[in-house]
């Protein structure tokens, strides 16, 4: 039976955004016939339940909330439970259960929620693991591939997964045919999940309205990392649609395009010029006809000198790296034209620059140079970038030899707090290890577990395994056996973690 509380989604109140693009987005999808609510054949005509809303004010603080209760992570396999057979959470007051109310999904209520495992005969035949595979085997289908249970569920059940961070880190869409109601599903979920963090819509076809639908979603989302658009197609290919989608998105650092996409450079310098504003995106993977008006764009816009910096750093750790031609010139060192691009569009206040330069730096074994370009990112507010910092004032970077021999723990929760501040997983773990350990000067196990919390709703392994140890501590406020174990459980599926994960569950008492 699960707790009545326990597809509680998170909601806005604790993750608010900003956008300057969605006035014009939120304009087109107002405007557009299409998005009209329109009841499926045989249903009698209502509102529309799946609105996009308009709650897109505020800061982008992450505000850790969650004392009073813990919901199970996001599902990793369709083999296994989503969450244990019995959840002891409690409420603290009438008040706070009538604010859980309010933030449900659409049309469920707190004694009515329905439950998250799978129901439908089809997705009990997937519970078999041999079943499952014959299934997805005759459907063409990798067995390995992380939640191929994305391509069964109902819209309304993938929704719940999504809201509740119970998919994955895969939403994969591979040759959907969107629906005026799957898209918005979809689309409205995707822009509050934390979990996932690639999206696949390889093969599909995106009319505007939906396509539109998925670039408000993008613009809200703090989470994805990558977006696969492999011989995916929407109106007239036209990439000045995906720069509007992109020029405000915080959390996407690569995408994938189809290698027949067609490009000219009048259309790629205008999509380049619409993202200048991105600091953001790491890579984009054109086709080979993007490479000669791309190293043009590349003379003046800082976001064209990163994304060919990092094409050439590709080439040289994966050589069958498709974008730059088969055979570059003999004479040309990739890593230096990378250090080149990169120290170019770091004049230009592009913080992704500098943290690249950082990452050659230390990867060459230069670390005074390499804190060096990484202060320099985390001065212009790069999460990652100043991560690196919090933990060289936590004297253990470099690893073997830091260079700051005696650790500065407050210089050190103050950067690890402003990373945290824009979702970034490593920086909310390490916050919550520190306060577990009373780095900030006293023990705060709640705090630890808050934002423990937050990072395994953002799938980070480690965070599976310290969330786990801290609800079987007898000292903590929460403590709760079967969320320790159910926490543990999950670790167990990340191989990085899965040796400490199956220690503590089988001697409770080192955690």
């Amino acid at each position: 039976m699960i707790n009545k509380l326990s597809l509680k989604p998170p909601r806005h109140s604790l993750i608010k955004r900003t956008s300057t693009s969605l006035a014009f987005l939120s304009a087109l999808l107002a405007t557009s016939t299409a998005f009209a609510y329109e009841p499926e054949e045989g249903q009698a005509p209502a509102s529309n339940p799946y609105s996009l809303g308009n709650d897109w004010e505020g800061s982008s603080e992450i505000i850790p909330s969650f004392s009073t209760i813990y919901r199970g992570p996001r599902g990793l396999s369709t083999t296994e439970p989503l969450r244990p057979s019995s959840q002891a959470q409690a409420l603290t007051a009438g008040e706070e259960e009538a604010e859980e109310a309010e933030n449900l999904p659409y049309g469920y209520t707190l004694e009515g929620a329905p439950a998250a495992e799978p129901t439908s005969a089809f997705e009990q035949h997937l519970q078999d693991p041999a079943r499952l595979k014959a299934t997805l085997e005759a459907a063409g289908i990798d067995p390995t591939e992380d939640n191929i249970a994305s391509r069964f569920w109902e819209e309304k059940d993938l929704y719940i997964r999504l809201v509740n961070n119970q998919h994955g880190t895969l939403l994969n869409l591979i040759q959907t045919s969107f629906t005026q109601t799957k898209s918005l599903l979809i689309f409205d979920a995707l822009r509050e999940t934390l979990s996932v963090q690639r999206l696949n819509l390889s093969k599909c076809q995106i009319p505007l309205p939906y396509f539109l639908a998925l670039g408000t979603a993008l613009s809200l989302n703090t989470s994805l990392q990558v977006i696969d658009l492999q011989q995916a197609t929407w109106p007239n290919q036209d990439i000045t649609l995906l720069g509007l989608i992109l020029q405000n998105n915080r959390s996407l650092q690569e995408v994938i395009f189809s290698a027949n996409l067609n490009l000219n450079e009048a259309a790629l310098q205008s999509f380049y010029k619409m993202i200048e504003s991105n600091r953001h995106l790491r890579l984009i993977r054109w086709s080979q006809e993007a490479f000669k008006p791309l190293k043009t764009i590349a003379r003046t816009n800082p976001v064209a000198m990163v994304h060919l910096g990092v094409s050439y750093l590709e080439k040289v750790m994966a050589p069958q790296f498709d974008f730059l031609p088969v055979s570059l010139s003999p004479s040309l060192d990739p890593v230096k034209e990378a250090i080149a691009l990169f120290t170019k569009a770091d004049k230009i206040n592009h913080p992704l620059a500098s943290y690249e330069l950082g990452k050659i730096k230390e990867a060459q074994q230069q670390f005074p140079e390499a804190l060096k370009w990484y202060q320099r990112s985390a001065d212009l507010g790069y999460a990652a970038a100043q991560y690196k910092i919090g933990e060289y004032y936590r004297a253990v970077w470099p690893q073997k030899e830091p260079v700051l021999p005696t650790a500065d723990y407050g210089q050190a929760l103050e950067w690890f707090h402003r990373s945290a501040k824009q979702g970034y997983a490593p920086a909310l773990y390490r916050l919550g290890r520190l306060y577990e350990a009373g780095r900030s000067g006293s023990v705060s196990l709640s705090k630890a577990g808050d934002y423990f919390y937050e990072a395994v709703i953002r799938g980070y392994p480690e965070a599976f395994v310290a969330l786990g140890g801290l609800c079987g501590n007898p000292s903590y406020e929460y403590a709760d056996e079967t969320m320790a174990k159910y926490y543990l459980e999950w670790g167990k599926k990340f191989p990085e973690v899965s040796f400490q994960a199956e220690r503590l569950l089988k001697f409770p008492s080192q955690g």
